[in-house]
């Protein structure tokens, strides 16, 4: 199996003001420079190309997802962050929420300020029952409401208090479904053509759930900025960063074993040169992402 195809979907976003156009080329650089699968955004694909060969490549998928997420999930959230580079970097997959972290760090490396994760909830306006979508976006110049509980920190009950309907001053960048809106617009994009494992009732209210911001440090930004400079603006890669000690071997030592990869390809019997009609299977996936 060569994991390469880059995109779920086709980028087609007509942005209306220079703040959401910004923030639209932003992401479609995290798209560009962290080219992955995404077992999510298949699913449909898988349910209706039954063969086998499709059905091993999800599979695989999968597996290597679930050994990303037990990989960057042991530690600090800054921690964690930079191992889910690393492992983004071999295994070449990601859903919604590792597409999200690296899109909030992404604009906060273009020195957006206002920036976090938010999930995606539904609510029916008659019963006010809550119902959580599964999804995971990034939030630009949310305000959000006093004494609201995060994502990060709730156990059972989520009070509809702390469910924010954003208004459109506020921008929403959906890097993993490949777009970008003001929020009020983006909202109703989830009742729509955006696929959802968990697609929400067309007469629900869609409402955000904040996250916690995290706590990254200065040299964090400049490592980004002197490693991946390709996720800045132009406007931004030319200035100048504040001197600071870098450590970058504390940042490269969150390596992924390329061993575990080679073996989630054995078990589920996939070349490691490829399938034997991969370029017929990557038209085919080109093809289903690039629709609207």
């Amino acid at each position: 199996m060569e994991i390469r195809v880059s995109q779920n979907q086709q980028q087609s976003f007509r942005a209306r003001n220079i703040d959401i156009r910004k923030a639209d080329e932003i992401s479609r650089r995290v798209h560009q420079g962290f080219p992955v699968y995404s077992n999510t955004a298949m699913s449909r694909f898988k349910n209706k190309n039954k063969t086998s060969a499709v059905q091993r490549f999800y599979s695989a998928i999968c597996d290597l997802v679930a050994e990303l997420r037990s990989y960057y999930a042991v530690s600090t959230e800054r921690a964690n962050f930079f191992r889910m580079i690393g492992g983004m970097k071999t295994t070449k997959v990601g859903n919604c929420y590792e597409q999200a972290c690296l899109t909030e760090m992404a604009l906060l490396v273009n020195g957006y300020k206002n920036v976090r994760k938010f999930a995606l909830y539904s609510m029916n306006p008659k019963t006010g029952k809550i119902k959580d979508l599964d999804h995971t976006i990034v939030g630009v110049n949310v305000k959000l409401p006093k004494g609201y509980i995060s994502k990060n920190g709730y156990v059972d009950v989520i009070p509809s208090e702390s469910l924010i309907a954003p208004s459109n001053k506020g921008i929403i960048v959906d890097t993993w479904a490949g777009f970008t809106d003001d929020a009020k617009n983006a909202l109703t994009k989830y009742k729509g053509n955006i696929f959802l494992a968990s697609k929400p009732d067309p007469k629900h209210k869609i409402l955000l759930l904040p996250y916690d911001k995290p706590e990254f440090k200065p040299e964090d930004i400049l490592y980004m900025k002197k490693h991946y400079p390709d996720l800045l603006l132009s406007e931004n890669n030319n200035k100048k960063s504040t001197e600071l000690y870098v450590n970058d071997s504390w940042y490269e030592s969150f390596n992924f074993s390329k061993e575990i990869v080679d073996g989630i390809k054995k078990q589920n019997k996939l070349k490691s040169s490829g399938y034997v009609e991969r370029d017929n299977l990557y038209q085919k996936l080109k093809r289903f992402f690039g629709k609207k």
